[in-house]
Parts: C-alpha cells; sequence; structure tokens
C-alpha cells in the first residue's frame, strides 16, 4: 500500500537504533524531572532570561587579584613585640619658624622646684596651671612663640594619674595651647567639682576659735580655687560677713564705724 503524499515522514536515519535510545533517555529524565519538579520551581521566560545575564556578567568579570596577609609570615613572637610606630604623642609639634630652638635644663629643674601636678582630688588644678604659667612666662626666647614654649614644657610639669590622662590622649588631638589648657582644665576640675566648690562658698562659716584674718584667709582660698564662682565683689563681701560669729561681726562692724547690712 502507498504513503499518502500528506504523511509526516521522518528522514531517513543510518543509525536508528542509537537515536531510538537516546530518545528513550531524554525521555525518561524529563519525565523524571516532572515528576519531581512543582511548576512553581520551573523559571518562566523573565527569570530565565535574569539568570543568563547574571551568569554572563559573572563570567565577563576577572577575579580580584591576590592579595597576600602582610602578617601571614610572622612568627608568633614578632606579635608581642612593641611598635615604635605606634608609640606617639597626643600633642602635635608645634610650628616653629626660628632656625634652632631647644630646651633648657634651666627649665626643667624649674618646673620641678615649683613642684608638678599628679592629678589627686586634693590639688588644685587651678593653682599649678599659674604656677606653670609663671615659671614658661619667666622664658623670653627671640622668634619663639609663648605659646609654643608652654606647649613644649607642659608634659614635663605632669606626673602620675596626670601624666596618664595626656598619653592616653588620641595621637595629635592637641593642636594649640589654648586647646590642651581647656581639656587639662576641663578633666581636673569637671563642672561637677566647680559646683561642689560653690556650694561650699555659699555655705561658709567661720570655724570655732578661727581669728578673723585666718577665717578670710580660708575663704579667699575657696574663691581661687573655684574661680568660676559667679560672685561680684559685692557678693563675696557679703557672703563672708554672714558667715562670721556674732563676736568678730562685731569687731568688722566697730572698724566700719557701722554695721554692713543695716
Amino acid at each position: 500500500m502507498r504513503n499518502s503524499p500528506s504523511a509526516n515522514l521522518e528522514p531517513y536515519d543510518p543509525e536508528i537504533d542509537c537515536t531510538y535510545k537516546q530518545r528513550c533517555r531524554k525521555q525518561k529524565r524529563r519525565s523524571q524531572s516532572v515528576g519531581t519538579t512543582s511548576v512553581a520551581d520551573i523559571p518562566n521566560d523573565h527569570e530565565r532570561e535574569q539568570r543568563e545575564r547574571i551568569k554572563m556578567h559573572r563570567d565577563n568579570q576577572d577575579p580580584p587579584p591576590y592579595q597576600p596577609d602582610l602578617d601571614e609570615n610572622k612568627a608568633m613572637m614578632e606579635f608581642g613585640i612593641p611598635d615604635l610606630n605606634k608609640l606617639t604623642l597626643a600633642i602635635a609639634p608645634p610650628t616653629i619658624n626660628a632656625g634652632h630652638f631647644e630646651i633648657k635644663s634651666v627649665m626643667i629643674q624649674m618646673l620641678n622646684v615649683a613642684g608638678q601636678f599628679g592629678g589627686l582630688p586634693s590639688e588644685d588644678p587651678h593653682l599649678r596651671f599659674k604656677t606653670f604659667l609663671e615659671v614658661c612666662d619667666s622664658f623670653v626666647i627671640l622668634s619663639i612663640p609663648p605659646d609654643a614654649i608652654r606647649i613644649k614644657l607642659f608634659p614635663f610639669s605632669l606626673r602620675d594619674k596626670a601624666r596618664k590622662w595626656l598619653n592616653n590622649l588620641s595621637t595629635g588631638s592637641i593642636t594649640s595651647w589654648e586647646d590642651l589648657g581647656r581639656r587639662f582644665l576641663l578633666y581636673f576640675f569637671p563642672p561637677t567639682r566647680n559646683a561642689q566648690l560653690r556650694k561650699e562658698i555659699a555655705s561658709f562659716t567661720q570655724n570655732l576659735e578661727e581669728l578673723a584674718h585666718e577665717a578670710w584667709g580660708r575663704f579667699k582660698n575657696l574663691l581661687s580655687r573655684c574661680p568660676q564662682n559667679g560672685l561680684q565683689g559685692w557678693a563675696q563681701v557679703e557672703t563672708f560677713y554672714c558667715g562670721l560669729n556674732s563676736k568678730t561681726r562685731a569687731f568688722v562692724d566697730a572698724y566700719a564705724n557701722k554695721s554692713l547690712l543695716t
């Protein structure tokens, strides 16, 4: 019987057995894939396109160059050796236009005689600061700004806790004498200490068997320890007068030829 001319005939395949086996294997894999994959897992055309683009982008990128770790060849003991480059100072070196500047030994000796500041609660940071300025102002060097001398000598005026405070500041964080002085006073004379001294001034009273001039000296010492006391001259006199006992107050009134508050 002759086939119809409209029938779809397969082309002649001399290796029909091999072709048949290949088609069977493909059909088996396709059926297994359909059986284990849900419809939601099958990517649509848009997802396939996105994946192809990502793959092409990855294929076109070169891998990053290898960067060896600088410490990978170090021995264990080398990690415990101090790095001298990290032992830096908090005070940035001041700009000095003069050709030569040298700290003389007499400068250090005078600071030692004046006394170093250790940062103890019993020490007065304002008094130490004034003493330091007096020592520095006794040296006048041509072409050297006074602030440069102060900032160079200041570390030699500290010891113990105060020296540790300076060493713990960030490297090069202090760039001027004004900044150094502000940080020093803010750390060793915080607002809480200022408030406490203001309370002591406001509640000042003459001690038992304390003479008038002794009470006045103690009151003036409180004022000098707290420069930011906020009291004007008349208010200071009034606070001191009100803190005196009746006997000393009568003596003051007699000396003034009248009562100060009446």
